[in-house]
């Protein structure tokens, strides 16, 4: 059982060297990127919940 974790453990290390790692700007205009959304979807749904929410109780009142 250790050597087929060290096994794997070697192969991580090895596919880890073969990644490309984004650099420090792209990471950060991804996730800007992200938060914007995310921020812009919340208030959309916060809209169109209360419009809903004020057209049910319209109709049942």
């Amino acid at each position: 059982m250790f050597s087929k974790t060290s096994d794997f453990l070697k192969n991580v290390r090895e596919e880890l060297k073969n990644v490309t790692w984004p650099e420090r700007k792209d990471v950060k205009a991804s996730t800007a990127v992200v938060i914007a959304l995310v921020i812009f979807s919340a208030v959309y749904f916060w809209i169109v919940d209360s419009a809903l929410a004020m057209l049910i109780r319209s109709m049942l009142s």
